[in-house]
Formats: C-alpha cells, sequence, structure tokens
C-alpha cells in the first residue's frame, strides 16, 4: 500500500509539475505574445505618423503647384483681357499696301496707339502713291512721314509713324 501511496504522490507531483510548467510555458507565451502585440502597434503608430507627414508635404507640394498654376491662370487671363488684337492691325496694313510696296519691320505701341512703319518701294512714285494712300485713311490720326532713303539697289527706303483709333485693335 505504501508503494500505491508513493507512485501516487509521484504521479502526484509529476501531473503537479506537468500543471505549473505547462502554466509557466502559458503565462511566458501570453507575456511574449502582449508585448509582441504592443511593439508591433507602436510600429504601427510610427509608419501611420510617417505616412501622414508624408502625405503632408505632399499635399503642401501639390498646394504650392496648384498656387502656381492658378496664379498663372490669373496672369494669363489678364493677359488675355488685355491683349490688344493685332491681326486686325496687321490685316488693315496689309489691305491698304500698295503693290511693289514692302513692310519690313513695324513697332506698335498700344498704350499710347501708335505705330512706326518701315519699309521699301521699287520707285519713288510707288512710294509717294503708298505714303498718299496711309495718310488719307480715316483710321489714322498725326501721319507722320519723315522722309525717304536709296539703298545701294536703288530700292526706295521710307519711315512713316502714325497714332491709330483703337477700334483697330480691339
Amino acid at each position: 500500500m505504501e508503494e500505491k501511496f508513493e507512485e501516487k504522490s509521484s504521479t502526484q507531483k509529476i501531473l503537479t509539475f506537468l500543471f505549473f510548467a505547462t502554466l509557466l510555458v502559458l503565462v511566458f507565451s501570453f507575456l511574449f505574445l502582449y508585448l509582441s502585440q504592443k511593439s508591433l502597434e507602436k510600429k504601427k503608430k510610427e509608419y501611420q505618423e510617417r505616412i501622414e507627414a508624408t502625405k503632408t508635404k505632399e499635399i503642401k507640394e501639390i498646394e504650392q503647384k496648384i498656387n502656381l498654376i492658378q496664379a498663372q491662370l490669373k496672369d494669363a487671363e489678364k493677359i488675355v483681357k488685355e491683349k490688344h488684337f493685332t491681326q486686325k492691325l496687321f490685316d488693315f496694313l496689309e489691305k491698304n499696301k500698295l503693290k511693289g510696296i514692302k513692310f519690313t519691320s513695324a513697332e506698335i505701341d498700344f498704350e499710347q496707339k501708335s505705330a512706326k512703319i518701315s519699309g521699301e518701294g521699287a520707285d519713288l512714285s510707288s512710294v509717294a502713291k503708298q505714303l498718299k494712300v496711309f495718310e488719307n485713311l480715316s483710321e489714322i490720326e498725326n501721319f507722320s512721314f519723315p522722309g525717304v532713303s536709296f539703298d545701294k539697289e536703288g530700292k526706295v527706303k521710307f519711315n512713316f509713324s502714325f497714332s491709330f483709333k483703337e477700334d483697330l485693335i480691339k
């Protein structure tokens, strides 16, 4: 009987030992998993903060680009509103140009509504006719003709300036 009691006692000791060993393993496993979870949550939070910071930088860069584009659009809108439509003026000059006359340069001041035109003609007669045409046009005011010159090839070079009415550029 003593042997049974000793067997029970040693079996009981082994089972108690296994119970506490299992309990100890479970406690350490729980602690390990708990600490791992906390560590991972901390890393997750850090990464989320980095992502937010990166998004903030990206958003700020995008906002700066948007503001720049908006400013450029406002400038373009202002230019379009203030733009003088030169095509109408050039069409006017071309329409009133006589054969044998070639305009070589034009300086146009839209604020002063004035122009300086240089050109050349085959002969003095055609240049004189051209100047007379521009002098008599109602769209032109303050017509000024400083003179003519001849180049080496015998062509007549001329300059004239005038003020024009606003309807030629609007």
